[in-house]
């Protein structure tokens, strides 16, 4: 098995005066998993799995006026999730199969936001925005048929309109009403909601304030994903006459506040949430690829409730800084065609989760970090035993295979997730007047594996075991093994900072020494002897 991943990200901002300002971003990154493996002695795999996002936009700031500010956005997206499979069989028919699965979502945006402050007691932000997206949730292609499949690309369009004004009631109380306004079209299917929105918010003293928030989203894209796969198997799929938009109402009382001239910042933040139209796979099934009926397969008009306590408190002055942050959370998930109906633990629910973070300053050069994470383990669906089926193989031949039991969805948990990280920087300037740092970190320093997917299998090599039900001596037992990443990974990186301030000072210095010195070259010299330059 192997991982990798590469990253690329750019920045560029241009002040062209004092009221506009434009920054173009660009990021480009992808995960990939190989994993291969044998099955008996005549039957090999490589499964090759590969995710990631692109992203360009560009922005522009006007601050002319003094009352109203805009930021105007227009940005391209793309999120795509591959899949490939090879399979060989090693005997006289030497068959190689190979298998490709593709899905994708893109998103072109643009969106203008404006805030106006006509009083010193009212601010307005308003804006429209509107993207034109492009799903692709299943693209097959199979050796055994030499081509590709028809593949459904579904177009959509969402524009909305959005206000909140920001008032202050008096000198500690302030009321912020709004409203999202948005309409969705995807092929023939058209829908519209209304998304209320409500903060008030109370200023106990100048450094402590209490708020209560309200809200209601409607989201038009639902992300499906297989629990428990080894594989990143994300599908993107939009709302439609089938599939109606998934809706959300939540509630949450915060409370923000500084201590000790503001050396401690503090948070606290409890939340309700109540989720409607979830979507997910009926028992049974776990990928929708190579299958254009894959609307069967979804299970539909889920209910969810998700609720908290998050806790964060940081240091943020003097030598020695960090935070500390703790979260206590629980999600659930209800289908009638999942689970017997029954509520289950949501795939990505984690009831503890708590980090701490310190970093201590030597100087203006060096300094020092650590960090130390601490989860609860995933939930899984555990199995309760094995059974014989009979099913077709590439040759359209019934055969006999073995098949598992599983319990209740989400019913298990893995083991509890947590690791530290170490780091030493030093931070200097180069000959540019640029700034530069040198880091050097450990990546889980003390070599935690901590799991990533649970399989079941006779042993934890790589060749997996196929009952042979023409000899009883071929039966093996079974046993539950874990699949780990990321264990210590030693780092060094190298950043330079590119601050036009600095490096426009460091130049006009530069310029000046150049001019007190006089000429230094001999064609400096002939220069300003010749046209009086010195």
């Amino acid at each position: 098995m192997s991982y990798g991943f590469h990253d690329i990200n750019a920045k560029l901002t241009w002040n062209k005066n004092t009221y506009n300002t434009f920054a173009c971003n660009v990021y480009y990154g992808d995960d990939y998993l190989n994993y291969w493996g044998k099955q008996g002695l005549s039957e090999s795999f490589r499964y090759t799995n590969a995710w990631g996002n692109k992203l360009v936009s560009l922005t522009w700031n006007n601050t002319r006026f003094t009352k109203l500010h805009a930021s105007h956005i227009v940005s391209y997206t793309n999120y795509r999730s591959a899949t490939k499979l090879n399979f060989t069989i090693h005997d006289s028919s030497s068959v190689h199969i190979r298998m490709h699965d593709i899905s994708s979502k893109s998103q072109a945006l643009a969106q203008s936001l404006w805030e106006y402050t006509p009083t010193s007691w009212w601010r307005i932000e308003f804006g429209l925005q509107s993207s034109l997206d492009t799903y692709i949730p299943d693209k097959h292609y199979n050796s055994l048929e030499q081509q590709s499949e028809p593949h459904t690309s579904l177009y959509g369009n969402e524009t909305a309109l959005f206000a909140d004004n920001v008032f202050r009631i008096a000198q500690r109380i302030s009321f912020t009403p709004g409203v999202r306004f948005q309409k969705n079209i995807v092929e023939s299917f058209t829908s519209t909601h209304i998304e209320p929105r409500i903060q008030l918010a109370y200023k106990v003293s100048p450094y402590h304030t209490i708020s209560t928030h309200y809200m209601q989203v409607y989201q038009n894209s639902h992300m499906l994903f297989t629990n428990g796969s080894i594989m990143s198997n994300e599908i993107w799929i939009p709302s439609d006459t089938d599939i109606a938009p998934s809706h959300a109402t939540q509630y949450s009382i915060n409370w923000n506040g500084q201590f000790l001239k503001s050396m401690f910042a503090t948070e606290c933040n409890v939340y309700y949430k109540e989720m409607a139209n979830l979507i997910t796979f009926k028992d049974g099934y776990t990928s929708i690829r190579g299958d254009d009926q894959w609307k069967q397969k979804i299970a539909t008009h889920g209910i969810g409730t998700s609720y908290g306590l998050e806790l964060f408190i940081r240091k943020q002055k003097g030598d020695w800084q960090g935070f500390t942050g703790y979260s206590y959370s629980h999600t659930t998930r209800t289908f009638a065609q999942t689970n017997q109906g029954k509520t289950f633990i949501f795939d990505y629910d984690r009831p503890h989760s708590f980090s701490i973070a310190i970093l201590r300053k030597f100087s203006d050069t060096w300094s020092i970090s650590g960090t130390w994470v601490y989860q609860s383990g995933l939930p899984y669906t555990p199995v309760l035993g094995r059974q014989s089926a009979i099913g077709l193989n590439f040759d359209n031949e019934y055969v006999v295979y073995e098949s598992l039991i599983y319990g209740e969805r989400n019913s298990g948990r893995m083991k509890p997730y947590h690791r530290l990280d170490l780091g030493i920087t030093h931070t200097s300037t180069n000959k540019h007047n640029q700034r530069c740092e040198w880091n050097f970190s450990i990546y889980n320093a003390y070599n935690r594996k901590n799991p990533y997917y649970y399989y079941y299998n006779h042993d934890n090599g790589s060749e997996f075991y196929t009952p042979n039900y023409q000899d009883e001596i071929g039966f093996k037992p079974l046993k539950m093994y874990q699949i780990s990443f990321f264990p210590i990974i030693p780092t060094i990186s190298y950043k330079v900072y590119f601050e036009g301030e600095r490096y426009r000072a460091y130049t006009q210095e530069k310029q000046k020494i150049k001019q007190d010195k006089g000429p230094q070259t001999f064609k400096e010299k002939f220069k300003a002897w010749m046209f009086y330059e010195n």
